[in-house]
């Protein structure tokens, strides 16, 4: 239950950042939006990248980036929660 509420609490994040800093006002998005197809780009990657280091205190390997971990908020959020800060330091 606990890892749902931070998921969730992760994509409330992340979709308001994509909304505000990504995405043209028109791109309608939710957590299961295909950010692919919406126009999600290299740039885009770049910019989420930073945020996540900034706001979310996780640092994503690039090596592990891959289409179906960056297709949907949820998807990133899953994904980044496993990467955690906590889980980060205690490597």
């Amino acid at each position: 239950m606990e890892a749902e509420i931070r998921c969730q609490q992760i994509e409330t994040r992340l979709l308001r950042f994509l909304r505000e800093e990504v995405f043209d006002a028109q791109v309608s998005l939710d957590q299961h939006t295909d950010l692919l197809e919406a126009g999600f780009d290299s740039l885009a990657l770049l910019r989420l990248l930073n945020y996540s280091e900034q706001h979310l205190g996780v640092c994503i390997p690039e090596a592990q980036i891959t289409g179906d971990r960056i297709r949907t908020v949820h998807n990133m959020a899953k994904w980044i929660d496993t990467l955690g800060p906590e889980k980060q330091t205690s490597s």
